[in-house]
């Protein structure tokens, strides 16, 4: 094995055990409900958010090639569940091939405030893009970092 397939074992292992994950708390009329996303596969992300091109004028859209708001927002319906009492509940359903088409995460975004609608956006990108960016520069910043010089013991001589 090379240090590179090394490397792609260990994280498919480490992605095994659980991706990152958030929970946001959104008002769907008078009720509060839980919702939780998880980290997305890198691949399933960017063939999502290249679906909704960038906005003019909007330097996040600009940076990250894509429709920030709604490239975030249909990447919740692929990684979100409701939480009832700490549980997952089963997936909000979307079928768009049913007659009628049923997209449930499209109805619950039709009600819900720009607030929570922003705090959902917010979460998949801080979980899709910001997260795995902070990850990486982490790991240059450990790659760069000069190693530290041991310290010599100092032993105390007592004499008598």
């Amino acid at each position: 094995m090379t240090a590179l397939s090394d490397a792609i074992a260990a994280q498919k292992v480490a992605r095994a055990a659980g991706r990152e994950t958030d929970t946001v708390e959104v008002l769907v009329g008078d009720r509060l409900t839980t919702l939780k996303f998880t980290e997305m596969d890198g691949l399933e992300w960017r063939r999502i958010v290249e679906l909704f091109p960038p906005r003019r004028g909007v330097q996040l859209d600009a940076r990250y090639n894509y429709n920030t708001l709604e490239g975030s927002l249909e990447g919740a319906k692929h990684s979100g569940v409701e939480l009832i009492e700490g549980e997952e509940a089963p997936p909000l359903k979307v079928d768009l091939e049913a007659n009628p088409p049923v997209d449930e995460w499209a109805d619950m975004f039709s009600v819900l405030s720009s607030a929570d609608l922003n705090l959902i956006a917010a979460t998949l990108w801080i979980l899709n893009e910001y997260a795995p960016s902070e990850r990486k520069a982490k790991a240059k910043k450990a790659l760069t970092a000069p190693a530290k010089p041991k310290r010599a013991s100092r032993a105390k001589s007592v004499s008598r």
